[in-house]
């Protein structure tokens, strides 16, 4: 009896064993460097900071092609016939580029992010005009050198080696506006490169903007004309809570409108023909203008295309800035 008992209990925890063996193969579950990884078979592969909680998905690798195309300038011949030519011909011209596999934040980073990390929020009492703390919205009052030490400080945290170094740091009225930058080869969480970056906002779309050739103030935080706003949009004048509109096709929310975003690399007024990485510069000056992407709550949309960049010295902290992070 006692060894018929026995048998049984050692079918049932075998059984046990490949339920689990089973849930874990469908999964994928994988814990590493302060990432913890859900990958399920068709579905977004996600990963989540171990120290704050900010959630991020796995962009696929591929190849697009980059500026302002003919879909681009046709949009702006129609909708913003007063669109400076110059600033249009720094979108261009249009370069095949091919993307590796990179993690993303879905979100733009959160002052309850910030805060975490640095103890505070830039945001309270930003510009003298008395800011109040909004945690689940983006932050900004920050610079390009303050998005770059939260980038190490969260690496940190995640038990991941930092991807700068940032000595003789300068600081006026909380924010970092001169250091010296070294660019590491760190395994932690750094800024997205500006090829990275367009090719995550357009998510497989050539048209304007990720959601189509139009963009819907349903759809993005952007500047409305008052003779079209909503009551819904009384607030019009001010950034919103992460999240509060659709995702594009890879799963990133905010990538039009809501705050301009920090790129890594150095400004330049036009793709240069023939580069192999356009738009991609490891330069670490600390002087040259840094590029600005996806337009902020204060542009007009057609300042929150796909292709939209503009550019803003790394020293500046600004109300429409702010950043999301991303690691290999």
């Amino acid at each position: 009896m006692i060894q018929r008992r026995e048998i049984i209990l050692r079918q049932i925890n075998n059984s046990w064993k490949l339920s689990c063996i089973s849930f874990l193969a469908a999964c994928s579950l994988v814990i590493t460097c302060g990432l913890i990884e859900a990958q399920e078979k068709g579905k977004l592969e996600f990963a989540t900071s171990k120290s704050t909680g900010m959630k991020m998905v796995k962009v696929p690798g591929g190849t697009f092609k980059m500026g302002a195309g003919e879909a681009d300038e046709k949009y702006l011949s129609a909708n913003a016939p007063g669109f400076p030519s110059g600033m249009l011909n720094t979108f261009k011209p249009v370069q095949e580029v091919t993307v590796k596999p990179f993690y993303m934040g879905i979100y733009e980073v959160t002052q309850k992010d910030y805060k975490k990390i640095n103890g505070k929020n830039p945001v309270v009492g930003a510009l003298g005009i008395g800011e109040v703390e909004v945690l689940d919205a983006p932050v900004f009052n920050v610079s390009w050198f303050d998005a770059l030490d939260f980038c190490n400080k969260l690496s940190t945290k995640d038990g991941l080696t930092p991807c700068y170094a940032l000595k003789k740091t300068k600081k006026d009225s909380g924010a970092i506006v001169s250091a010296e930058v070294t660019v590491l080869k760190g395994t932690g969480y750094r800024l997205p490169t500006e090829q990275e970056w367009e090719y995550a906002c357009r998510a497989g779309t050539t048209t304007p903007f990720a959601f189509g050739d139009q963009l819907d103030p349903k759809d993005a935080k952007f500047k409305v004309p008052n003779e079209k706003r909503t009551p819904e949009q009384i607030f019009q004048s001010q950034v919103m809570k992460v999240g509060s509109y659709r995702a594009n096709n890879f799963g990133l929310y905010d990538m039009h409108g809501n705050v301009s975003e920090f790129c890594f690399d150095i400004y330049k007024n036009a793709y240069v023909d023939g580069e192999t990485q356009i738009g991609f510069s490891l330069d670490d000056s600390q002087f040259e203008s840094r590029v600005l992407r996806g337009g902020s709550f204060d542009h007009g949309v057609e300042n929150t295309m796909s292709c939209y960049r503009q550019a803003i010295a790394p020293s500046v902290p600004w109300e429409g800035m702010g950043f999301r992070v991303v690691r290999n």
